[in-house]
């Protein structure tokens, strides 16, 4: 039951999701951050032909799907959420004010440990590393006029230069300490 506009994807920051609708719709499980439909009640639907037939089809079975940006979303009721956002809030008792994190960069990893509630630059401090990026390492890229290797990190929307350096290797240390010095993730800039 996913959502076939893309705009509709989108429409789950919009709607309030009631935490007991949640619970009695959907099973989550923290360890594997699975979420199954449970047997869902009448006042879920319009009719009880249509508690019937989707209790039938899918009371037990892994809900929603992934999107092509490889988060799990779910369909309930004419609106799209996304799974990580549902796992919270089961878990929690509210929707996540800010962003959460799939820490180990998996967006169809729902599992709480994997999970964390983060604003929008804490998130962005923990990225894979660009399709693009030639040198293998982020934030670092060969100078042309330069003849060198150099270094920069893009911390709070602002870009930093880090130098001009003989080596890779040196390059890639100036990034390295800067990462660290500015918070970022331990796994910013994995392979992805």
């Amino acid at each position: 039951m996913v959502a076939s506009s893309a705009v509709k994807c989108y429409r789950f920051l919009m709607k309030h999701l009631p935490l007991e609708f949640a619970k009695e719709a959907l099973q989550y499980d923290s360890e594997t951050g699975l979420i199954v439909w449970r047997e869902r009640p009448i006042h879920h639907f319009k009719s009880e032909r249509a508690q019937k037939s989707f209790n039938s089809k899918f009371a037990g079975k892994p809900a929603g799907g992934l999107e092509r940006h490889g988060y799990v979303v779910i369909g309930l009721n004419d609106w799209v959420y996304k799974g990580h956002r549902i796992a919270w809030l089961i878990t929690h008792g509210e929707m996540p004010q800010f962003e959460l994190d799939h820490i180990n960069g998996d967006r169809s990893d729902n599992r709480l440990c994997n999970l964390r509630h983060v604003d929008h630059g804490d998130n962005l401090r923990n990225c894979k590393r660009p399709k693009n990026n030639r040198s293998g390492h982020v934030g670092v890229i060969w100078h042309r006029g330069g003849r060198k290797w150099m270094a920069y990190v893009t911390a709070r929307g602002e870009r930093h230069h880090l130098g001009l350096h003989d080596t890779i290797e040196a390059a890639v240390n100036a990034r390295s300490k800067a990462q660290i010095e500015l918070g970022f993730h331990a796994n910013h800039g994995r392979a992805g």
